[in-house]
C-alpha cells in the first residue's frame, strides 16, 4: 500500500494543536503590505524570504484567518480573510481604505470556531460552531428581560377602559389607571409603566374570565381588542392594537357576560424606547365578533432588551 505523501495533504486539511488552542490572536506569520484596494477589498503583499507566498508551505493562510495591519498609510486595523486569489493577494470581509505600505500579522482564528455545534435541540442558539454559539449565548445572557403586567379586575360593559399596572400596592384607586386621554399633565392623572430600556415586546399572555358581545348573536372567532398606548405629558397615542381572537373552543356571551375562562400566550414584535410611558386600554366592540363587555382581564408583556 502506498502511503500518503505531502503532495496529498495541504495545510488547510489539518487543524493542528496550535490552531486548536488559538484564542483568535495567535500570530503564525508576518508580512509587508504593498497595496490595499477599497473597491475590491484586495490586499496585495510583498513576498518575503521567510514567507515566499500565501498558498504554499506550512503556514498558508486560510479563509476566516484574522490579519492585523499596522504602519500603513490608511488601513490600520483587524480584518478577516474572505477569499484567496493567488500567491500574493487575498480579499477581506470588512471594508478597507485605499492604502499603501505597512506591516501585516497573520493570526489563527479561535480554535472553537472550527468545531461544530449541534443546535437542533436548542431554543436560543442558532449558530453552528462552538465559537458562534458561545457568542450568541453571551448576548442572550446579558440582555435584560422584564415582565410588564396590566390588570383590569372589574366588570366593563359597552365602554373603553384603561388597565392598571398590576404592581400597584393594595386596592386600585381610580387615578392609578395606566393612562388617560390628557397624559400626565395634571397631578394624579394616571400611572403608566415607565420603560427602563430600549427593547422589543416579544410575548403576550392574556387571561380573561368573562366576556360578551353587544349583539344578540356571536360569530367566532371573537376579537378581544386591547390598545397599547404611549402616554406623553399632554396626550396619548396608539403604539399597537393587541387583537386576540377567541375561538369557539370558548364561550362568549351574546349581549351578556358568560364565563369564558380564556387563556393564551403568543409571540409579539413591538418596539419600545427607553423612557416611553406605556398604558393599556380595553377597546369595546359593537359587532357580533368583538368583545363589548368583559370581567377580569390580565395581560402580561415580556420586554427584551434590543
Amino acid at each position: 500500500m502506498v502511503g500518503i505523501s505531502t503532495n496529498d495533504i495541504t495545510d488547510s486539511d489539518i487543524n493542528d494543536s496550535v490552531e486548536q488552542l488559538s484564542d483568535g490572536y495567535k500570530i503564525y506569520n508576518t508580512g509587508i503590505i504593498s497595496t490595499c484596494n477599497t473597491l475590491t477589498k484586495i490586499i496585495t503583499i510583498i513576498p518575503l524570504s521567510n514567507f515566499d507566498n500565501l498558498i504554499n508551505g506550512d503556514n498558508c493562510i486560510q479563509i476566516k484567518d484574522k490579519v492585523y495591519i499596522y504602519n500603513s498609510t490608511n488601513a490600520d486595523g483587524y480584518y478577516t480573510i474572505n477569499t484567496i486569489i493567488n500567491s500574493t493577494q487575498f480579499t477581506v470581509l470588512e471594508n478597507i481604505s485605499n492604502s499603501i505600505n505597512g506591516n501585516i500579522l497573520y493570526m489563527h482564528p479561535s480554535g472553537s470556531s472550527k468545531i461544530g455545534f449541534d443546535n437542533s435541540k436548542s431554543k436560543n442558539i442558532t449558530k453552528k460552531t462552538v465559537q458562534e454559539a458561545l457568542e450568541q449565548l453571551d448576548i442572550k445572557i446579558n440582555k435584560k428581560n422584564i415582565i410588564i403586567n396590566f390588570v383590569l379586575p372589574e366588570s366593563i360593559s359597552g365602554k373603553q377602559e384603561w388597565y392598571y399596572v398590576s404592581n400597584w400596592p393594595g386596592k386600585f384607586p381610580e387615578n392609578s389607571r395606566s393612562g388617560n386621554d390628557n397624559g400626565i399633565e395634571s397631578q394624579e392623572n394616571c400611572v403608566p409603566y415607565l420603560i427602563p430600556f430600549t427593547g422589543i415586546i416579544t410575548k403576550c399572555i392574556c387571561i380573561l374570565k368573562s366576556s360578551g358581545t353587544a349583539t344578540s348573536s356571536v360569530i367566532y372567532p371573537v376579537n378581544f381588542i386591547n390598545r397599547l398606548q404611549l402616554v406623553t405629558f399632554y396626550s396619548v397615542s396608539t403604539l399597537f392594537d393587541i387583537i386576540i381572537p377567541i375561538s369557539d373552543n370558548y364561550i362568549v356571551g351574546n349581549n351578556r357576560l358568560k364565563n369564558t375562562d380564556f387563556k393564551i400566550s403568543f409571540p409579539c414584535n413591538i418596539n419600545v424606547t427607553e423612557c416611553d410611558l406605556l398604558a393599556l386600554k380595553f377597546i369595546n366592540g359593537s359587532s357580533n365578533n368583538t368583545v363589548s363587555r368583559m370581567l377580569n382581564s390580565y395581560i402580561s408583556l415580556t420586554l427584551e432588551e434590543s
